[in-house]
């Protein structure tokens, strides 16, 4: 399994549908180029060019080669920066060992207990997982049964999260002379943002089992995708902040710090310790398109650290 980072897809894909106004541009209404656009900008920085690439963490075949001005600064990275570092099955072993600690509730709880009724069925739907049985589902803690039904989603979907473009770049990126680095501490971020207290574990997934009946996953995906591809960030149209409707403020108040707020302003201090430790190297920050638009997003964090951003 790929939990390690794939929880991050479908964080990306809620936010885009879950706040697209009625004005917002529709799929159908976007010609997609023949090689990706991307949301791609650059910067130059202590000596240093900074190439910045906003992805999507699936992707089709088609999607690649991107477009040659982010080829070509490709060719040309020395150090390549992601959320975390999945480059290589040691730091995937890595990953999954942060998250087992987490995995399971206490001694003697059902997850089925905590789970409002109506959304039984879905808990059963997770069991359609490849080697996944109802018993393990209902020992697991709120997150991981989570990411198990976003997974099985997208194993159901044209789409496919080892085509994302992160994977790509570490296939063409990476070589004996290309370093990686992580901008986040993962077992820091795993205990922040998924291994909460049980009762914002359960809220946030009983909204995921709610969207997806409102929802159709398909359309949420193909949107994502076609955004980076286009490099259309109007297929982006949300907002960081809580709509006025929704069945728990406090819940949705945290989901956005911790998701967006909190991460971002941390990267950007990551990103910027880093250039400045660097002289003459070409460096491509690669993150969740999320990341880049919105209110106090590292691009603009950036700028208040005096770095001159420009899309491409």
């Amino acid at each position: 399994m790929k939990r390690a980072i794939l929880w991050s897809v479908i964080v990306a894909i809620t936010l885009i549908i879950g706040c697209q106004s009625d004005e917002a541009v529709e799929v159908d209404d976007v010609e997609v180029p023949e090689q990706s656009e991307g949301f791609f900008w650059e910067a130059e920085h202590d000596g240093n060019q900074i190439y910045f690439l906003g992805t999507v963490h699936i992707g089709v075949e088609e999607m690649y080669p991107l477009r040659d001005e982010i080829e070509d600064a490709m060719d040309h990275t020395d150090l390549l920066l992601t959320e975390i570092d999945n480059s290589s099955e040691a730091n995937r072993q890595a990953l999954m060992a942060a998250q087992r600690p987490h995995m399971r509730l206490p001694a003697g709880q059902k997850l089925d207990e905590h789970i409002d009724a109506e959304y039984h069925d879905e808990l059963e739907d997770v069991t359609e997982y490849p080697g996944v049985e109802y018993e393990m589902v209902n020992q697991f803690q709120p997150w991981v049964v989570e990411d198990l039904y976003n997974e099985l989603m997208i194993m159901e979907s044209d789409y496919d999260y080892n085509l994302g473009v992160e994977n790509y770049l570490y296939g063409n990126v990476l070589d004996d002379r290309t370093d990686s680095i992580a901008l986040e501490n993962y077992e820091e971020r795993l205990t922040s943002v998924r291994a909460r207290d049980l009762d914002y574990q359960t809220y946030v997934l009983e909204q995921v089992f709610k969207q997806n009946e409102e929802v159709d996953s398909e359309e949420m995906l193909e949107r994502s995708v076609t955004a980076f591809r286009a490099g259309e960030e109007e297929l982006l149209d949300y907002e960081r902040v809580v709509p006025k409707d929704v069945d728990n403020p406090e819940h949705e108040e945290t989901y956005l710090n911790e998701l967006l707020f909190k991460r971002d302003e941390k990267m950007a201090d990551r990103i910027d310790e880093i250039v400045t430790e660097r002289d003459n190297e070409t460096i491509m920050v690669a993150v969740g398109s999320m990341h880049f638009f919105g209110e106090d997003n590292i691009r603009s964090l950036l700028e208040d650290k005096g770095y001159e951003i420009e899309r491409r």
